[in-house]
């Protein structure tokens, strides 16, 4: 059995995988667990979030990829297009390529969800935060919330 410290794919969310902050995500954790970076990953990205009562996820799009959102606890209020409903415990959300969506917490419990893209890392997805001026999520803007949050 190999020793679990080594064992390059495995990780465990808070420990081991990649925090990707955004711009507003205020309140929530939102970790990548497998990706191309963090286990070489050459199709998927995996990760998990904590949204905490008041944190959002503004609009935005994935360009070159289609998402999943799993709910495991709490509840959240969801967006797509021009449709939103509540997703809670047990709920899948699917977000096709290039959809605009949304996500946020109403609610006084936070909510924990599983997401799914089918690309390797972010940057491929075609992530994009219009509003905030970021066309897409890479290593130029990940280098700049690195450094501006030291």
């Amino acid at each position: 059995m190999e020793n679990r410290e080594n064992f390059r794919y495995q990780k465990v969310f808070l420990t081991d995988g990649k925090n990707y902050p955004l711009p507003h995500l205020e309140g929530a954790i939102r970790e990548i667990l497998v990706d191309k970076d963090t286990m070489g990953a050459e199709d998927l990205t995996v990760g998990l979030c904590i949204y905490q009562p008041g944190s959002y996820h503004e609009k935005h799009a994935h360009s070159e990829c289609e998402e999943i959102m799993y709910c495991i606890s709490g509840k959240c209020v969801g967006g797509i297009g021009d449709h939103e409903s509540i997703d809670m415990p047990g709920d899948i959300l699917f977000i096709p390529r290039g959809a605009t969506h949304w996500f946020y917490n109403p609610y006084n419990e936070p909510e924990i969800h599983l997401f799914a893209y089918t690309r390797p890392n972010l940057k491929t997805a075609g992530y994009s935060v219009e509003s905030e001026g970021y066309k897409e999520i890479g290593s130029e803007v990940e280098s700049s919330l690195e450094s501006s949050s030291k």
